[in-house]
């Protein structure tokens, strides 16, 4: 796995923690 993609998959994470998809 290229770094970025590990940034993406924690940035993308975090984005979930804060913003659930499942409160819209």
């Amino acid at each position: 796995m290229t770094l970025s993609s590990e940034i993406l998959i924690h940035i993308s994470w975090a984005l979930e923690a804060i913003f659930p998809k499942g409160s819209e």
